[in-house]
Order: C-alpha cells, then sequence, then structure tokens
C-alpha cells in the first residue's frame, strides 16, 4: 500500500468521524422536539391568541363605554331589624321613627344592607306624587277638646262650696245707723238670725235696705230656698230650685244655674261668719262667693284686709275687716266680723256711688 492510498484513507476515516457527530447531534435535536412537542403547540398557539387579539383591537374603532359599565354610585337601603319581645319591652327596645323630612341616621347590621343601583335616567324629571292625607286608625284615641273659655254662668257652676263652714247660734244684732256721721234714729237697724241647724230664717233692714232669706243648712253651709229684697214698696223675690239646679227671678221672670255655695244679698253675711268660725285660717286674701240678688247672678269677692279693734255699745271688740271688691263708680261694702259675737258683723259700711258713706255700728246683742 502506498502513501497516497494511506493519507487518503486518514482524511476518509477523518471525516467519517465529523459525519459521526453531526449525525448524533441531529438525533438529541430530533429527541428534544419530541418531548417537548406540547410545550411548543402551547406556545405557538398563545402567540396566535395575542396577534388576534392585537389585530382586533388595531380595527375596532374607539367609542364610549356602554351604561352597563359605567361607573354607579351606590345607594344604601336599611332594613329594620326589630328583635322579639313581650309588653314594655318590645316597646322599650324600637327605636323612635325619625321626623318627616329627616334623614334615617340609626345603623342596621351589615347583613341588612344591600346595594341598590339607581335607575336611568328619564328623559323628563318626574314629578313628586302628592302626600296622601294621614288617616287615624280606627281605635285611636280622639284628641283631647280644648277647653272652652269659663265665663259667666260657667264659671258660677265651676264654683263649689269650697270653705268649711260652720253656723252660728241664733242672734238678734241690733245697730245705730250713721249718715254721713250723723245718728238717724227714725231708721231701724238689725239682724235677726234664727237657725236650728236643719232650717233658717234671716232677717236684715239698715244700710243695705231691707233683705230676707229662708232655707236649710247643709255641708256647704247656708243653702237658700227663697229671697226677697225690698225696693220701695214692692219686695222682688229670687227662687233656689236645688232639683234642677236652677235660680229663678220673679222681677224678669229669667233663670239662671245655681251653684254650690251661692247664697242671696242676706245670707252671704252670715255665711262669712261660718267661715270664719269654722276655721279662722281661711280668713286670708280673698274670698270669693258666688251671689245672687233679685235680678242676675255674679261673684262676690271680699278682701281680707287685717284686724282692727271697733268700739261698739258693748264694748270694744277685736274684728276682721273685710272690703267687697267694687269697680269705680258701684257701692262698695265692708264689714267687720267679730269672733267673740260668733263672727257675726259688728259693723257695716257702704260707700254708695255718690260717695256718701253710711255706716251701722252695733249696740245690743240679744240671744
Amino acid at each position: 500500500m502506498d502513501a497516497s492510498s494511506l493519507g487518503g484513507r486518514g482524511r476518509g476515516a477523518r471525516m467519517g468521524g465529523g459525519g459521526a457527530r453531526r449525525y448524533t447531534s441531529g438525533m438529541k435535536s430530533t429527541a428534544f422536539l419530541s418531548r417537548n412537542r406540547r410545550l411548543l403547540v402551547l406556545c405557538a398557539v398563545s402567540v396566535a391568541l395575542h396577534g388576534a387579539l392585537l389585530e382586533l383591537a388595531a380595527h375596532r374603532k374607539p367609542g364610549p363605554l356602554a351604561p352597563a359599565m359605567a361607573p354607579a354610585p351606590l345607594a344604601l337601603r336599611l332594613v329594620d331589624v326589630v328583635p322579639q319581645a313581650h309588653g314594655s319591652a318590645a316597646a322599650a327596645q324600637r327605636e323612635p321613627e325619625p321626623e318627616p323630612g329627616r334623614q334615617a341616621t340609626r345603623s342596621a347590621p351589615d347583613s341588612a344592607v344591600t346595594p341598590v343601583r339607581p335607575p336611568a335616567p328619564a328623559s323628563r324629571p318626574r314629578q313628586a306624587a302628592p302626600a296622601a292625607p294621614a288617616v287615624a286608625p280606627a281605635n285611636a284615641a280622639p284628641p283631647p277638646a280644648q277647653p272652652a273659655p269659663v265665663t259667666g254662668a260657667r264659671l258660677l257652676m265651676q264654683m263649689p262650696g269650697r270653705y268649711r263652714v260652720s253656723l252660728p247660734p241664733s242672734a238678734r244684732l241690733r245697730y245705730e245707723l250713721l249718715l254721713q256721721g250723723r245718728p238717724a234714729p227714725d231708721r231701724p237697724a238689725y239682724l235677726d238670725w234664727r237657725s236650728d241647724g236643719a232650717t233658717y230664717t234671716l232677717d236684715i233692714d239698715g244700710l243695705t235696705g231691707r233683705l230676707s232669706s229662708r232655707g236649710m243648712g247643709g255641708d256647704a253651709g247656708i243653702v237658700p230656698q227663697q229671697a226677697s229684697e225690698t225696693q220701695g214698696e214692692r219686695a222682688l223675690r229670687t227662687s233656689f230650685d236645688p232639683e234642677t239646679g236652677e235660680v229663678r227671678f220673679e222681677a224678669g221672670g229669667t233663670r239662671a244655674p245655681a251653684s254650690i255655695g251661692m247664697q242671696d244679698r242676706a245670707s252671704v253675711l252670715v255665711q262669712l261668719a261660718a267661715i270664719g268660725r269654722a276655721d279662722p285660717e281661711q280668713m286670708q286674701d280673698e274670698i270669693r262667693i258666688a251671689v245672687a240678688d233679685a235680678a242676675a247672678v255674679g261673684v262676690s269677692q271680699y278682701q281680707v284686709l287685717g284686724q282692727e279693734d271697733v268700739a261698739t255699745g258693748i264694748g270694744t271688740l277685736p274684728a276682721w275687716h273685710l272690703a267687697q271688691a267694687a269697680a269705680p263708680g258701684q257701692a262698695r261694702l265692708e264689714l267687720w266680723l267679730a269672733p267673740s259675737q260668733d263672727w257675726l258683723p259688728v259693723q257695716l259700711r257702704l260707700t254708695a256711688a255718690d260717695g256718701t258713706v253710711s255706716t251701722q255700728v252695733l249696740t245690743r246683742v240679744d240671744r
């Protein structure tokens, strides 16, 4: 074998070794692709999808967001959760209802809060529906009635005998009558009171005129049934009817409602004595008594002015000074009640509308 043959074999051997190496590398690549075929397929699909999305986005025209995608504010709807209870405990656990027109501020559990989307705006705003009139439940109590103003007869009907009384024993008091400070011997002046505890008679003459009263005694003191006052030659009578609760005036043929403790012009003087006799503590500030005269009913108010000593025909006597309230231009009567004489008046003074003053002072007491 020559040298060229040896050289050729050497080159062939070297070349054969390179081909073997390339063959081995190709086999390794084929094995790698076989093992990672799924991964390559997923990568290819992902690239294709991204490319399709990019192509779609490039060809789509931009526009406003759909109303459904627009962010909308959330509103809260409050749901009352009232625990079950009985009687007053349930009422105590309920919260007061909010006033009309005011937003409720109480909190509710998280589970009771529900988001509510507001409705889509309409083309025109809706007009508020008129509020329905409030309808009271059928069993609701009626509203309290407003009290009517108390005037006239209603005032008298609401004036019960609110004073404790003790009727004085029978007595006849005689007075000296003084007109403008001068004695009037031709004018008799007396107070004749007769009572057995069940019935009474009363006759008065003097600066108050000639008066008489007949009736009974009761829990409220004197209870007149018939009264009269003489004006000139005529006696004007007044009748008290306890069954109908009325006062009848003979002079005018009219009537008026009566009230417990109502007096006539004569009996009111002894009723004042009965009030002081029952309890001197009642002689404070003002005493109010309903009085019926010959034509009408009114309320006489007597101001208690305090205690004074009065010089009389039987000595100086401590007495309580009372003055009848009178409007300007009207006659005003004052009287002095002596506890030592069973609180009967030991002195009276009348100031007439024209300013004339008449006084009668006790001179004698007959039992």
